[in-house]
Parts: structure tokens; sequence; C-alpha cells
């Protein structure tokens, strides 16, 4: 995982999978990324602030899971497969991601309150932000990239129909990777 110059890497686990593939939980200062073992392009990457609250699994369950729900409704499950310390490697990663939220938190955002309700009232703009970031063909940064994030423009922005938003963003030279 590359790291900003601002951004340091907390916590570190091998042995996570995600919709039954193995992968690498990494928790850093700004954010949790997921990354595939054998596909370095399959990956998850969510922000703290856009982490609404987290669950874990009890501890009768066979699986020892941990589960990030997101603001905008997006759900992420993650197994903790090391037979050897799965609990006590998902209870790390559980106080870590918890002590993240809290200092993120401390910093209320009103633009991000201010995206996120614009999703919830525009079904055609949420659909073309599920389809680019959680897709993950660009970042929720790239998404918002270039536009004003002024109520003003933000509601400009919603009142597009999904081909409009889509000309725009190429017209832009929004590249995708």
């Amino acid at each position: 995982m590359e790291l900003a110059k601002d951004e340091e890497l907390l916590y570190q686990n091998t042995f996570v999978k995600h919709r039954k593939i193995m992968g690498t939980l990494f928790l850093s200062s700004k954010r949790l990324v997921w990354k595939a073992s054998d596909n370095e392009e399959l990956q998850l990457c969510s922000y703290y602030p856009e982490i609404k609250m987290q669950k874990i699994s009890p501890d009768t369950s066979s699986k020892v899971q941990l589960q990030l729900q997101l603001h905008n409704g997006n759900t992420f499950n993650f197994h903790f497969a090391n037979s050897d310390g799965a609990k006590t490697e998902r209870d790390q990663a559980k106080d870590f991601i918890q002590q993240l939220l809290i200092k993120s938190r401390k910093k209320p955002s009103k633009e991000l309150e201010e995206k996120s309700r614009l999703l919830k009232e525009n079904p055609e703009l949420y659909q073309l932000y599920k389809d680019l970031v959680v897709g993950n063909i660009i970042t929720a940064e790239e998404f918002w990239a270039n536009r004003s994030v002024s109520r003003e423009s933000l509601h400009k922005i919603a009142s597009f129909d999904i081909t409009t938003v889509c000309k725009i963003i190429f017209a832009m030279g929004q590249e995708c990777d």
C-alpha cells in the first residue's frame, strides 16, 4: 500500500478475507485499505469519516468477522482467517478503527454531510457514485474533484441526469485507471 506523505501505517494483517478472497488489511492514520493477495487491482479503500459504524461477530460464531457500515449505505465484511489468533487480530483492528473513527469525528464535515445528503436525494448521482467509486474505477476524492463543493455547485451536479454527469466528467479530463 502506498502512503501519502502525511499518512502513517498503523496496522497490517495478511490473513483477512473479503468476499471469500484472501488479502491484506491495512489501517493507516487516514484510511482503511484491503488488497487482494493474488490481484493487485482488487482493493477497497475507505477514509474514516466515510465509516458510520462497525460491528463484530459474536464469540459463538464460527467465523471471526468485522463489518463496516458506511454513511452511503454500503457495507464491507472482513473475515479474519488466521486460525491461531483471528479473534485477537480482529479485536486489535476493531480497536484501532474505533480510535480513528473518534479522531475523525472530532472534525465534523459539513461537506461530507452535504455530499451524503445529495447522494441520498438523487438516485442517478448515487448510482454513478456506486459505479465509479464503489466499483473502484475512481476514488471518492476524484469523483468530487474539479467541482467546487459549495451548496450551489453540489445542487447543480445533483440536478444533472447520469448521461450529463458522465459527459462532464470526461470533458473535464478525468482519467480512470
